[in-house]
């Protein structure tokens, strides 16, 4: 379901274009953690998936790692999750690109996401992962179809029984540094320093904690793991009713994709589903729409199409807070409503 009215108590006004037709300012209400969300860049959502869900998840996941045959057929060794990650984390993990119970888990977190985040999120890919001792995530930002993104935690083993942290940092917006060295830029200025000089904020997600961030847009990170395993999936979205559906290199007027087609050739995002035709279908079957979007942001992020500004489409919120009246003060404090 989505977002109850009654909990929209954070009021907002679009910053309007100087060369609108008119000055009357656009104004809205939406919730806290959305909000936190747009503004931080990240929001963690405690205890948010039930145990029943996690065990039935990680019962599928492990029958199909105790047969060798079965988890070959799904998972791949990882030489290097990230490039040019140090050589004694290469091969730490196994991963998988549209794992079924991630499929699920996709899906069930979507529906689940409209009662609390206000925004019109569409799956893209779901990517599952386990990680052994002594892996390592270099610091780093996401493509598009990463906008919003959820990491969860489904089982782990390490030395102090506390969770493996993830490290996010989002004091500026990182989208449009990442263009030419920038990701490894990233590690030096973010990571790759004393934990005193560290600006990023550690994160501990225990079973069931979901963290929501921008992930083009923010750059986040793991450092050595000191445990024997840990589980996690990775399950991404768009926002639909974004900016993001607004940039004419990121639209397609193709109707191959269930459900975001129409008859009326209109046109809709290129990175639903990653490209692919449904959540189903594997990450080889990409439309011709996706990959031209793909080309086009891999060139900008070589270096090319000065024009581009990236921050203006991916996890743009032109809205700011506005003051209350008192009467608006007065019926939220009554009623938790406007």
């Amino acid at each position: 379901m989505p977002v109850r009215y009654d909990k929209k108590n954070v009021k907002i006004e679009l910053i309007e274009d100087p060369n609108a037709p008119t000055d009357k300012p656009v104004q809205g209400w939406t919730n806290e953690i959305t909000r936190e969300f747009q503004t931080q860049g990240y929001v963690v959502l405690r205890n948010f998936i039930p145990k029943e869900i996690i065990d039935m998840v990680m019962d599928s996941w492990k029958t199909i790692e105790h047969n060798q045959e079965w988890n070959d057929t799904f998972f791949i060794r990882e030489e290097d999750i990230i490039h040019d990650s140090p050589e004694e984390s290469l091969r730490k993990s196994q991963g998988c690109h549209t794992f079924p119970p991630a499929v699920s888990m996709h899906r069930w977190l979507r529906d689940n996401l409209t009662s609390v985040i206000d925004m019109q999120l569409v799956e893209t890919y779901a990517y599952s992962r386990k990680y052994d001792r002594g892996a390592y995530l270099k610091a780093h930002s996401d493509r598009p179809s990463c906008e919003v993104s959820a990491t969860i935690c489904l089982n782990y083993k390490t030395d102090d029984n506390t969770p493996w942290k993830i490290w996010v940092q989002r004091d500026k917006n990182y989208i449009n540094l990442a263009r030419g060295n920038g990701q490894q830029e990233f590690f030096e200025e973010c990571q790759n320093v004393p934990h005193r000089d560290r600006k990023g904020v550690p994160i501990s997600l225990e079973v069931g904690d979901v963290l929501l961030y921008q992930g083009p847009n923010a750059v986040h990170w793991r450092d050595t793991l000191l445990g024997d395993h840990s589980y996690h999936m990775f399950l991404h979205f768009i926002n639909n009713g974004g900016e993001i559906n607004q940039f004419d290199r990121f639209r397609t007027r193709s109707v191959s994709q269930k459900g975001f087609g129409s008859s009326d050739n209109r046109p809709h995002n290129v990175f639903i589903y990653d490209g692919r035709q449904s959540r189903y279908h594997p990450s080889n079957e990409q439309s011709v729409g996706f990959n031209t979007a793909m080309n086009f942001w891999n060139e900008w992020s070589s270096g090319d199409h000065d024009w581009f500004d990236p921050s203006m489409w991916i996890n743009s919120y032109r809205e700011e807070e506005v003051e209350l009246s008192e009467r608006e003060k007065e019926r939220i404090e009554k009623n938790d409503s406007i």
